[in-house]
């Protein structure tokens, strides 16, 4: 699911794929060949997630932040299983 969160929509390059039970929230940028698994939950709502190209973001990981601050996962990069990034 895709939710917008104030002003904030994500945004998706055409190529990623997110699974239809994973969440993506407000201010988020998700790159060429992305996948985001089921379960997962990606919430930009406080900060920015920018997810760069090939990441590949597993089942039930979640991405969250403190106020103000932005998450960024270089190109490549493999986040496991239930993975927590805050």
């Amino acid at each position: 699911m895709i939710y917008q969160f104030n002003d904030f929509i994500p945004v998706i390059h055409e190529t990623a794929f997110i699974h239809p039970q994973a969440t993506v929230t407000g201010n988020v940028i998700i790159g060429q060949n992305v996948y985001v698994g089921p379960g997962a939950a990606l919430r930009g709502d406080w900060g920015q997630i920018i997810i760069e190209d090939g990441c590949n973001v597993q089942e039930n990981c979640t991405i969250h932040m403190f106020p103000g601050v932005t998450v960024l996962l270089k190109e490549g990069a493999h986040i496991g299983h239930g993975a927590i990034i805050h």
